[in-house]
């Protein structure tokens, strides 16, 4: 999955700048739990152009909360926990280098306030034997593989491999 951030304005079309997104939100959920995202840097990745951080071993506390899809559209299970920010590690890495992430891992990332672009591909994927694919995952799977629907969160999403 390719994507970018939206730019947010108030109503005065001033820029609303986020002081970072904390993200573990389990989007493809599968039982056993199987997804890993694949996370590559386009470019170097620093903390002054908002690279990833994340907090070690977090991995292994479990699930904490996840996206779903039901009757009253597509929400989180649960509101985000609060994390002590001096836990996260950041992930500086140069241009070429893979990422690879747990799913359960908690990362986040801050908003790149310099003059630096800080472009990466983002691949999620999911084992498909011996695995069940949640029936109230956001993203729907039918007949072949083929999606069904899109939910969109507060990204544009370009491209997507299934």
């Amino acid at each position: 999955m390719y994507y970018f951030l939206l730019l947010l304005f108030d109503s005065n079309q001033v820029l609303v700048v986020r002081s970072c997104r904390t993200r573990i939100i389990h989007s493809f959920y599968t039982e056993p739990r199987t997804c890993t995202g694949l996370w590559l840097a386009l470019e170097d990745a620093t903390i002054n152009n908002g690279c990833l951080w994340a907090i070690p071993g977090s991995h292994k506390k479990g699930l904490v909360r996840r996206m779903v899809r039901d009757e009253n559209g597509t929400h989180f299970d649960r509101p985000s926990p609060v994390y002590d920010q001096k836990e996260f590690v950041p992930l500086e890495v140069k241009s070429g280098a893979l990422v690879v992430i747990h799913g359960d891992l908690i990362h986040q990332s801050f908003e790149n306030l310099s003059p630096a672009s800080r472009h990466a591909f983002n691949l999620h994927v999911v084992d498909t034997e011996g695995c069940k694919w949640s029936e109230d995952n956001w993203l729907v799977h039918i007949h072949n593989g083929i999606i069904e629907e899109f939910f969109i969160y507060n990204t544009i999403l370009i491209f997507h491999c299934s």
